[in-house]
């Protein structure tokens, strides 16, 4: 049974009163910590099966940071981390995940506090993955990308933060080992499997 635990996750706040939330000209910054417990190593919605029976602890740090080109649009990139190691039983591994995704963005205010919006977003990554076992060692690379489309919520808890929860709804996806013949292992379609991220972000 998996288990995954969001750590809600702020690196950058300037806090004022009276503002405006969301409008031309203002940028967006923030993030958040994920944490996630299984038998496979995700990221990018992919999964690797390092084989072995122990658990895998992956954690995640994605911040982001955009800018308001219109009232309603904001434009800007983000970077995801994930880290993960299995420890027990004769199998052990470690992996390391990194991505650059720009992205944009459409507001829609629905009331005072609260916002929906969609995002696009371009993930361009790589995977790294060592396993050690009694009498085998190797390591592996994989290389990432990724195109999706997903809506979400922000709430403002005040004129300048935000907490929100976006879902995975439509993904293309691109999977293949480097240095390797071996075909890409595609992925077109919602993607319901992965819980909701939710993040704390910070306008200014």
């Amino acid at each position: 049974m998996k288990s995954n635990l969001v750590i809600i996750f702020a690196f950058f706040c300037v806090l004022s009163s009276h503002a405006q939330n969301v409008g031309k000209g203002k940028w967006l910054a923030g993030g958040a910590l994920t944490y996630q417990q299984g038998s496979e190593f995700k990221f990018g919605d992919q999964e690797i099966d390092v084989g072995g029976s122990g658990k895998i602890n992956t954690f995640g740090f994605t911040p982001r940071v955009g800018y308001f080109v219109t009232d309603k649009i904001a434009v800007g990139s983000r970077l995801a981390f994930a880290f993960a190691k299995q420890g027990e039983g004769l199998v052990k591994a470690s992996a390391t995940g990194f991505a650059i995704a720009p992205f944009a963005r459409y507001y829609h205010k629905l009331g005072d506090k609260l916002f929906v919006f969609g995002e696009a977003g371009f993930n361009i990554g790589s995977i790294s993955l060592k396993v050690d076992a009694p009498g085998f060692d190797s390591s592996d690379s994989f290389s990432l990308t990724q195109f999706g489309i997903n809506p979400g919520l922000a709430y403002f808890v005040h004129d300048k933060i935000s907490l929100e929860l976006m879902v995975n709804f439509l993904t293309y996806s691109s999977f293949k080992p480097k240095n390797s013949d071996a075909d890409n292992n595609l992925s077109v379609g919602p993607s319901f499997e992965n819980i909701p991220t939710i993040a704390i972000v910070f306008y200014f």
